[in-house]
């Protein structure tokens, strides 16, 4: 007889800090948008991009209120400069594979909800 282990998927869920969703822009396009919903459940959600050296990043969040600050991560090699600003342009110090998370500001009212959330990269 062949037993099969019951236990939980192990599949991650997109916007887990493992399994981030990629933002992918099409060929030509300085930016991407995306849409989703923060929740008490899911106060956060985990985002990638690629990127080259010197490009400029900017985010800009539609929706529930969200704290302005973004970790940003970057490729292993080079610091990726900690921190920054939702709408503020961030110039990027290396090519490579770029990680950020978009928190509820939970001290706020109106922290949950839909959002859209839009990537420019210039």
């Amino acid at each position: 007889m062949l037993a099969v282990a019951a236990g939980p998927a192990s599949a991650c869920t997109p916007g887990d800090d493992a399994c981030p969703i990629v933002l992918k822009m099409d060929p030509g396009a300085v930016s991407v948008t995306t849409s989703g919903e923060l929740t008490l459940k899911r106060p956060n959600l985990a985002f990638r991009f690629e990127a080259r050296s010197g490009q400029t990043v900017v985010v800009h969040v539609r929706g529930p209120v969200t704290k302005s600050q973004l970790p940003l991560s970057g490729p292993i090699s080079v610091d990726a400069g900690g921190d920054f600003n939702q709408d503020q342009p961030f110039k990027l110090p290396a090519s490579g594979v770029y990680g950020f998370t978009l928190y509820a500001n939970m001290m706020a009212e109106g922290a949950f909800g839909p959002f859209e959330l839009t990537l420019t990269i210039k």
